[in-house]
C-alpha cells in the first residue's frame, strides 16, 4: 500500500472517531508511537480528543513519510561530550556484545565516579542510534522503576485510575516489548544494587531492547560487567595536555606521578588541567609542581577531619589512593572559588545529574552574574558544556554534585532558595482542577526532574527545616504538591499519591518543628484534604472519609481556638463539603445533606461579616450548589431549584463585577447546566432550553480562551450533549421563550 492510501485509510478512521481502529492500524504499520505524540501535542489533550483536519492531514503525512526519523528518540538525548578519548575498543565491545553475539540484551557498565561511563554510554548512543528504531536516555534519580515511567507519556501509556505502581510498570515493561527491535535504553546513574537487582530478571526479559546500565556497583548476578577502566597512559597525557597546551616537556615526569595518583581518572585529570591553565592563563604563575603539592596538603588536612571519606597518606615511596571525592574536596579549597561561583555550584548541586540548556538554566538562576560566573565555572572544569540541537548545553558531574553539598551544607539551600521558589511558580496551578497557570504541560515536564529532584535532596538532609525559620520547607511542601497535581493530571497516579503523602510528612515535621505555629497545623489539614480529594477522584470512597474526617477534626480544632481566623472558617467549611461529598458517594445523603448544611451556615456567616467580599460569595455560591445537589439527588426538585437559583444570582453578580475572571463564568456556566437538568426533571423544557443555551455560550468562550483546561473542554461537550438529548426528546421543535 502507498504512503498515500495509508494516509485516505487513516484519515477516514479519525473522521469516524474510532480511535482505538487507527491507533491498532499505525501501530501495525510502524507508525502509531510517533503519530500519538504529535496528536497528543496538537489535538488531544489529557483525553480529551479535537478534529482540526487540515492540521491533522498534515500530521499524517508527516508520520507515515518519516516512519524512521519521527520521535524515534523517547526522552531527551543525553549530553554529548566534546571530548571524547581513548574509549574506542569499549565502544566497540558494547556494539559487539548487542549485535554480534545475539546472546546479551543487557549490559553493566561499571566504573568509579568520573572514569567516563556516562561519557561512553552517550557516545555509543550518539554513534549507533542509526541502527536503533527506538531509544531512550534515563536517568535513574531514586528508583528504578520511577524512573522508566517517565516513558509512560512518549509512549502514550494511559494506566486509567490504577494506583498500584507495579502493575503500572508491568503495563510499561509490556509497552516496551511491543516496541520492534532493536531499541535502545540506557540507565544511566543505576548504583543502588537492591533496586537494581529487583528489575533485573525484568528487564532482562525484553528481548527486543538493548540495555546498557551505567553503574558504580561491580557486577550484578552472573553477568560479567563491562569495567570502564583508566584511560591508557598516552590517552591520559593528551587529555592533560589538551586542556593545559602549557605543560612543559620537563613536567611531564610529575605529570605521570600525577596521573598515578589519581587514578587517571577522566574527571580528575580535566579538572587539575583546566584549573592549571586558568591560573595561567597569560603566564605560568601556578605550576604542575605546585598544584601537586597543594592537593597532597590539602588531603593530609582534610583527612583529620570528619569530611574525607579516606584517610590519605603521602610517603616518598608509597602513596595510599583516595576516593574521587577527596580530590575533588581539596581542589575545591584550592579553587578559591568565588561567592556568585558557588552559589552557581549549589544550584547544579541540585538539578539532575543530566544536560540542561541554557535557556532553562536562565529561567532557574534568577542573578545577573549567571553568563560570566557560568563561563568561569566551565573553563575550571566545574561544569561541562557542549553545543547540541542548537543550543549551548550544561551538565554537571555527579561527583562534583556530591561534593558541593558536602562543601557548601551551610549555605546550600540559602543558595538554592530562589531556585524552589522558581520551580515553585513554574509548576503553579489553579485550583483543584490542577490547570497550570504559568507554563503549557510539555514546558512543565521539563521541571519536573528537577523538582523531583530538590524533593529527594530535602528527604534525605534533616537540617533543612533549620533554614529560613521553616519557610524553606514549606516551599518544598508546596513543592510536592505542584508535582503531585501534575502525575494526576498526566495519568501517574501512584506517583500523584506518592508527592501528595510527602507533602503531609513534610507538613507534620513542620507542626513538629513550630508546634506554636496555628498556620502549620492548618496545612496539615489542607493536605488531609488534597488527599481525601485525591482518594475520591478514583473511587477509594473510604479512604477520602478517612482523610475528610481527619481535616475536618483538624480544622474544627482550630476553629475552636481562634473563632475569628477567616481561613480556619474556610478550611472548616471547606471540609464540610468534602465530607457531603463523599457521603452522597457511600450512598449517605442525609449526612451529606447534614455536613452540606453546615458549610452553608458557615459561608453564609462569613458573607454576612464581610458584605463585599468576592472570595466568599463565591465559595457561598458553591455552598448553595451542593444543596442543590443533594435535594436533586433526593428528588426534592422545586427545594433543589430554590437553591441553584441563589447560586446564579451570585455568580451573576460575580460575573458583571469581575467580567475577566473565568472562575466566575465557569460558576455561571454550571449553576445553568443544572437549571436545566432541574427543568427537565419538572418537565419545563423551554426554561431548560434557555439555560442549556447559556450554559453552551458561556462553555464556548470559555473553551476558546483556554483550549487545554480539560475542565472546559468538557464542559462544552456537556452543553451540546444536553442539548442534543433535550432536541431529541422533543422532536426537535423547542421553540425558546424567556423565562
Amino acid at each position: 500500500m502507498s504512503i498515500s492510501q495509508h494516509y485516505e485509510h487513516a484519515l477516514a478512521l479519525f473522521e469516524k472517531n474510532d480511535l482505538p481502529a487507527l491507533f491498532a492500524y499505525l501501530h501495525k504499520n510502524g507508525v502509531k508511537d510517533h503519530f500519538f505524540n504529535l496528536l497528543r501535542q496538537e489535538f488531544i489533550h489529557d483525553g480529551a480528543s479535537f478534529k482540526h483536519s487540515q492540521q491533522l492531514k498534515t500530521y499524517l503525512q508527516i508520520a507515515f513519510e518519516n516512519v524512521s526519523i519521527a520521535y524515534k528518540h523517547l526522552l531527551p538525548e543525553p549530553f554529548q561530550s566534546e571530548c571524547f578519548l581513548g574509549r574506542q575498543d569499549e565502544l566497540q565491545r558494547i556494539h559487539a556484545c548487542f549485535f554480534d553475539t545475539k546472546q546479551n540484551t543487557l549490559l553493566l557498565m561499571s566504573g568509579q565516579g568520573g572514569i567516563g561511563k556516562t561519557t561512553l554510554a552517550s557516545h555509543y548512543y550518539h554513534t549507533y542510534q542509526a541502527q536503533y528504531k527506538y531509544m531512550a536516555w534515563v536517568l535513574v534519580q531514586t528508583t528504578m522503576q520511577d524512573a522508566l515511567l517517565r516513558l509512560a507519556v512518549p509512549l502514550g501509556i494511559d494506566f486509567g485510575d490504577e494506583l498500584d505502581s507495579a502493575k503500572n510498570f508491568q503495563t510499561l515493561i509490556k509497552a516496551l516489548k511491543d516496541l520492534p527491535t532493536p531499541c535502545l535504553l540506557v540507565l544511566d546513574n543505576a548504583n543502588d544494587k537492591d533496586d537494581t537487582l529487583a528489575h533485573y530478571q525484568t528487564l532482562r526479559n525484553c528481548q527486543n531492547l538493548h540495555i546498557l546500565l551505567t553503574s558504580r556497583l561491580p557486577a550484578l548476578m552472573q553477568e560479567t560487567p563491562l569495567e570502564v577502566l583508566p584511560l591508557p597512559d598516552t590517552e591520559a597525557v593528551d587529555l592533560f595536555k589538551r586542556h593545559y597546551p602549557r605543560l612543559r616537556a620537563d613536567e611531564m615526569p610529575l605529570l605521570h606521578t600525577l596521573l598515578a595518583r589519581i587514578g587517571k581518572n577522566t574527571l580528575l585529570i580535566e579538572l587539575i588541567a583546566k584549573n592549571l591553565a586558568y591560573f595561567n592563563k597569560f603566564k605560568t604563575q601556578y605550576s604542575l609542581e605546585n598544584i601537586i603539592h597543594d592537593i597532597e596538603q590539602s588531603l593530609l588536612r582534610l583527612s583529620k577531619s570528619t569530611v574525607i571519606t579516606a584517610t590519605y597518606h603521602a610517603h616518598e615511596k608509597g602513596y595510599k589512593q583516595a576516593p574521587v571525592e577527596d580530590f575533588i574536596l581539596a581542589m575545591y579549597d584550592l579553587a578559591q572559588l568565588t561567592e556568585e561561583e558557588n552559589r552557581l555550584l549549589s544550584v547544579f548541586a541540585i538539578l539532575p545529574a543530566e544536560r540542561i540548556g541554557y535557556t532553562r538554566l536562565e529561567t532557574l538562576y534568577s542573578y545577573e552574574d549567571l553568563h560570566a560566573t557560568l563561563a568561569l565555572l566551565v573553563d575550571k572544569g566545574w561544569i561541562e558544556q557542549t553545543e547540541q540541537a542548537g543550543e549551548t548545553m550544561l551538565k554537571p558531574y555527579p561527583a562534583v554534585q556530591d561534593v558541593t553539598r558536602t562543601k557548601n551544607q551551610a549555605r546550600f539551600w540559602e543558595d538554592n532558595y530562589n531556585t524552589i521558589k522558581i520551580l515553585e511558580h513554574k509548576l503553579d496551578y489553579q485550583g483543584y482542577q490542577g490547570h497550570l497557570v504559568n507554563v503549557t504541560y510539555e514546558e512543565a515536564m521539563q521541571y519536573v526532574p528537577i523538582a523531583e529532584r530538590c524533593v529527594q535532596i530535602a528527604q534525605q538532609d534533616n537540617t533543612l527545616h533549620s533554614y529560613y525559620e521553616g519557610v524553606l520547607l514549606n516551599n518544598i511542601s508546596i513543592l510536592c504538591e505542584n508535582v503531585g497535581t501534575l502525575y494526576q493530571n498526566t495519568g501517574n497516579l501512584p506517583q500523584a499519591l506518592q508527592y501528595y503523602k510527602q507533602q503531609l510528612q513534610f507538613n507534620i515535621l513542620l507542626t513538629q518543628k513550630y508546634p506554636a505555629d496555628a498556620n502549620c497545623q492548618a496545612n496539615v489539614g489542607v493536605t488531609y484534604s488534597r488527599l481525601g480529594n485525591f482518594y475520591e477522584s478514583v473511587g477509594k470512597f473510604t479512604e477520602a472519609l478517612t482523610y475528610y474526617q481527619k481535616d475536618n477534626e483538624q480544622s474544627q480544632s482550630l476553629c475552636n481556638q481562634y473563632p475569628d481566623n477567616i481561613r480556619y472558617q474556610n478550611n472548616l467549611a471547606t471540609s464540610h463539603q468534602n465530607l457531603g461529598n463523599v457521603y452522597i458517594d457511600l450512598g449517605q445523603n442525609k449526612e451529606a445533606l447534614l455536613q452540606y448544611q453546615k458549610r452553608i451556615n458557615i459561608q453564609e456567616t462569613l458573607c454576612k461579616q464581610e458584605p463585599t467580599n468576592i472570595d466568599f460569595q463565591y465559595r457561598l455560591s458553591i455552598a448553595y450548589e451542593k444543596l442543590g445537589d443533594i435535594n436533586r439527588i433526593m428528588q426534592n426538585f422545586e427545594e433543589s431549584l430554590v437553591w441553584y437559583q441563589k447560586e446564579y444570582q451570585i455568580c451573576k453578580i460575580l460575573c458583571q463585577a469581575r467580567p475577566n475572571e473565568a472562575i466566575f463564568q465557569d460558576g455561571l456556566a454550571i449553576a445553568s447546566q443544572f437549571i436545566g437538568i432541574v427543568y427537565i426533571k419538572m418537565q419545563q423544557y423551554e426554561k431548560a432550553l434557555f439555560y442549556f443555551e447559556q450554559y453552551q455560550q458561556i462553555a464556548q468562550t470559555l473553551y476558546t480562551q483556554y483550549l487545554h483546561n480539560t475542565h472546559y473542554q468538557h464542559c462544552l461537550a456537556s452543553s451540546y450533549y444536553h442539548l442534543g438529548k433535550l432536541a431529541e426528546a422533543q422532536g426537535n421543535t423547542i421553540e425558546v421563550k424567556r423565562p
